[in-house]
C-alpha cells in the first residue's frame, strides 16, 4: 500500500468515526433541541458555523476558479450567493423560530395557509438541494482527484480477476499517467475499457490501455461516426492544453461492444 493510499484511507475513515461519534454524542430529546444545538451555542459560534456554511466546497472552491480564469470580473458572482445567503437570514430564517417550525415548507404552507405553498416549497427545496450536492460532490471529487493525482472523470473498477476503466483520457501519454496509478493498488490486467459518452478529451487515450473489450452504448457509437474527427479537431483547437502528447493519438477510438439498454461485464 503507497503512502497516497493509507493517508487518504487514515483521513476518510477518521472523519466518517469523528462525524458518527459526535452524531452518537448529540442526540436529542426533543424537536426544540434540534435548534442551535439546544440553545447552547454561543452567537459568535453559531455566525461562525453559518459562515462556513457559506464556505463551502461548492462556494469557494468556484469562487476561487472564477477570481483564478475571469480575474477581477469574476468576483460579481461572489456577490450574487453572498446576496442571496444575507436576504434568506434576514428575511426568512428569523420567523423559522418565531413560527416554531424547523423546515421552510411548514413555515411556508403555515405562512400562506395553503397545502398548494407547502408543495411548491419542496419542490423548490429540492431542486436547490440537488443542484447544490452537485457542486459540493464535483468540489470534493476536484479536491481528491489533485489528491490521489487522478484525474476526476476516471473510473476505476478493480475485480477478482480484472480491472476495468471508465472514460480514456485524452491521449495514450494522459491514459499512462492513470495506468501507472492502477499499478500502484493492483497488477490485474486491464480487460474493460467503458466510454459513457462521447468528447474527444474523454476517448482518444484508449490505446494506452490495450484493453480486449472497449465498450459504448448504440448512442456513443453513432455519436463517433457522426462527429468525431470534427469534435476532435474543434477541442484541439480550443483547447491543446488538454491534449498532452497528442501526436501519440493513432486516431478515432471505436468500440468493440455496444449495447442498447443495459450490459453486464463479468471482472471475475
Amino acid at each position: 500500500m503507497t503512502a497516497t493510499l493509507f493517508w487518504t484511507g487514515f483521513f476518510v475513515i477518521t472523519s466518517f468515526a469523528l462525524y458518527i461519534g459526535i452524531a452518537i454524542a448529540s442526540r436529542v430529546g426533543s424537536t426544540d433541541e434540534f435548534y442551535v444545538a439546544g440553545h447552547h451555542v454561543p452567537p459568535v459560534f453559531n455566525g461562525m458555523a453559518t459562515a462556513a456554511d457559506w464556505m463551502s466546497a461548492a462556494s469557494f472552491l468556484s469562487m476561487a476558479g472564477l477570481i483564478a480564469f475571469s480575474g477581477y470580473d469574476g468576483s460579481v458572482f461572489l456577490m450574487g450567493w453572498t446576496g442571496g445567503y444575507v436576504l434568506l437570514a434576514l428575511l426568512l430564517a428569523p420567523y423559522l423560530r418565531r413560527f416554531g417550525k424547523f423546515t421552510v415548507p411548514d413555515f411556508i404552507g403555515d405562512r400562506y395557509y395553503s397545502d398548494t405553498a407547502r408543495v411548491v416549497a419542496v419542490v423548490c427545496a429540492i431542486f436547490v438541494s440537488f443542484t447544490y450536492i452537485a457542486g459540493q460532490m464535483q468540489g470534493v471529487g476536484i479536491a481528491f482527484s489533485r489528491f490521489l493525482e487522478i484525474p476526476i472523470e476516471a473510473g476505476v473498477i478493480i475485480g477478482d480477476e480484472s480491472v476495468m476503466i471508465v472514460e480514456a483520457q485524452a491521449t495514450p501519454r494522459l491514459a499512462n499517467k492513470v495506468i501507472e496509478k492502477v499499478r500502484e493498488v493492483t497488477d490485474k490486467p486491464i480487460t474493460h475499457l467503458v466510454m459513457t459518452h462521447y468528447h474527444a478529451v474523454r476517448v482518444l487515450g484508449a490505446s494506452a490501455y490495450e484493453a480486449p473489450q472497449v465498450i459504448m452504448s448504440d448512442v456513443t457509437r453513432s455519436m463517433v461516426a457522426e462527429r468525431g474527427q470534427e469534435d476532435w479537431d474543434s477541442e484541439f483547437q480550443r483547447f491543446p492544453r488538454l491534449f498532452e502528447g497528442h501526436e501519440s493519438i493513432p486516431g478515432l477510438t471505436w468500440p468493440t461492444t455496444t449495447f442498447s439498454d443495459t450490459m453486464t461485464v463479468y471482472l471475475g
